[in-house]
């Protein structure tokens, strides 16, 4: 064999040797996707549950479809990639009540659970997460779904839902903010709020960021506040932002004070996130129905 017949053996043996690596090498992730347990959630409130109760859990992944439109999954138009990303998912966790308008179109997985069926009070708003007991109601099914998919680390999910809970629990305990104060609300979520006695709803005006609203509608809702001396306004920050020529016709024609709500709908790399959030939200309603006393 000369020598250049040798180097072209020598070098075919290489390349074998390096083609069976890298197949081995797919082979193993393969394996290893095969392993794991992929979670899709529609929007940031339940992309923050799933993160909360999968901590310590190195074989579940939780893709948040929407999480590009940076808010409200009112405004989340689906893609063909999220399309397979629903085809394929473990568990497609959802809020219901119609939040996701998009949902008829994944009905080849039945692999979805809808959070809010053991919520009883859940009519009054689809936003259910602003009411401590519906989320927590929310967690809670979560958690029973992920341990169904995956018994090796129940006792990690219990765990951290546990702690969840009590954390939020905390804050309601620290809560005490019970008043009759007649407000105008900007968006149905805050019924949550008035229904766990924080306030009254006189009037609600749901401007949205349709704008779609006449004159007429404008001075009726002036009226209504000065005739029944409402003196609180609650808006969230969408609302706020999109509104504005609104706000200060309001502002300008009556006294009421202007409070901004948070939605939890903000994307954000905290896990407490919802808890600030809720937190942040009760010193503005202490603070506004405290301040008309």
């Amino acid at each position: 064999m000369t020598k250049s017949r040798f180097l072209i053996v020598i070098l075919l043996i290489l390349i074998v040797i390096i083609v069976s690596i890298v197949m081995l090498k797919d082979e193993k992730v393969n394996i290893e996707d095969n392993n794991q347990i992929n979670i899709v959630t529609t929007f940031y409130p339940l992309e923050l549950i799933v993160d909360n109760l999968i901590k310590g859990v190195d074989n579940v992944r939780n893709i948040n479809i929407s999480a590009s439109v940076g808010g409200c999954v009112h405004d989340y138009e689906m893609t063909p990639a999220d399309m397979k990303k629903l085809e394929t998912a473990d568990l497609i966790v959802i809020n219901g009540q119609g939040m996701e308008h998009f949902i008829e179109k994944i009905s080849i997985n039945e692999n979805i659970l809808d959070t809010s069926q053991n919520i009883p009070n859940k009519n009054i708003s689809s936003h259910i997460w602003l009411d401590f007991d519906n989320y927590i109601s929310q967690i809670q099914m979560v958690a029973n779904s992920l341990i169904e998919l995956d018994k090796d680390n129940e006792q990690t999910y219990k765990d951290n839902m546990n702690e969840y809970i009590q954390k939020i629990n905390d804050i309601k305990s620290n809560i005490n903010i019970q008043s009759e104060e007649p407000v105008v609300i900007m968006h149905d979520a805050f019924k949550y709020y008035s229904n766990m006695g924080m306030f009254n709803v006189e009037c609600e005006f749901l401007a949205g960021h349709e704008n779609n609203y006449s004159a007429n509608d404008i001075k009726s809702l002036i009226e209504r506040i000065n005739n029944n001396n409402i003196k609180i306004l609650f808006v969230d920050s969408e609302t706020f932002e999109h509104n504005q020529e609104l706000i200060n016709a309001i502002k300008k024609e009556t006294n009421v004070d202007v409070y901004i709500l948070n939605l939890c709908v903000d994307v954000s790399e905290s896990l407490d996130q919802y808890l600030d959030v809720m937190k942040d939200n009760m010193k503005v309603i202490e603070e506004a129905v405290e301040y008309v006393k």
